[in-house]
């Protein structure tokens, strides 16, 4: 992998061990109250749906790439900085779940823990899957430049191979 693409791969890295850090922070803020005591009833639903939303938005952010001129020569095509931009802007998405999660723990009375781990493990999720630049991450993004005819050579950019001819490991087709 390229150092641009190894450099957003940290970048996102750092973001979800500050995640779990926030975790840390909560535990020992709590000092004495149960830390896996249930919270309110109507707190981890809210998590959970910010958390489906937060997926759903992310997964569309790929949809805001532009697509590539077919006709534009290669040298003038710069595919690693819309895909650079999208990456932050799924990143910052992913993370609010874990934010909103983090804001709510203090503000319950009991299940102040368990409502933050429930949207941390959310938005690792989320960073996991659909945020760090991984083959599959980009093979997408890829996917979404390249739909207009023009090429994009994203995962050419970024170090790695491109997909085997029969699309056996490609969970995009």
């Amino acid at each position: 992998m390229t150092q641009a693409f190894r450099t957003l791969q940290v970048i996102v890295s750092a973001v979800m061990g500050t995640v779990v850090v926030l975790g840390a922070v909560v535990y020992v803020a709590l000092g004495s109250v149960d830390p896996w005591a249930m919270p309110p009833v109507w707190v981890l639903p809210v998590v959970v749906v910010m958390g489906v939303s937060a997926a759903l938005i992310t997964y569309a952010m790929n949809t805001q790439l532009p697509r590539l001129d077919p006709t534009a020569p290669r040298s003038q095509t710069n595919a690693f900085g819309p895909f650079q931009a999208n990456t932050i802007l799924k990143m910052a998405t992913a993370e609010m779940v874990a934010l909103v999660a983090l804001v709510l723990a203090f503000l319950v009375d009991e299940g102040s823990l368990l409502t933050y781990v429930v949207g941390a493990a959310i938005s690792l999720v989320i960073l996991a899957t659909l945020v760090l630049p991984t083959r599959s991450v980009i093979a997408r993004a890829e996917q979404q430049m390249d739909s207009a005819g023009g090429r994009s050579h994203l995962l050419e950019l970024s170090g790695l191979e491109p997909w085997s001819g029969d699309h056996s490991d490609n969970p995009n087709h």
